[in-house]
């Protein structure tokens, strides 16, 4: 279940990503270079929280599946 939920914010995170390039890339940074400098800051902290969680994921899968077989 956490997996798939790791999967949309995945798809979240790229899709996110992809938006705050095309405006630090192509915006009007006359009028939108806060705008654009927030995006890319919110998706790089964004980015950050999912690498860990992902990886107490990771950690919490091997445990679920190899830790308590016996």
């Amino acid at each position: 279940m956490l997996e798939n939920l790791a999967e949309f914010i995945a798809w979240g995170l790229c899709i996110f990503g992809a938006i705050a390039y095309f405006f630090r890339r192509f915006g009007n940074y006359e009028w939108n270079t806060k705008l654009a400098l927030k995006l890319v800051e919110a998706h790089r902290w964004f980015g950050r929280v999912f690498v860990f969680g992902l990886q107490g994921l990771i950690i919490f899968a091997i445990i679920d599946n190899f830790g308590f077989t016996k």
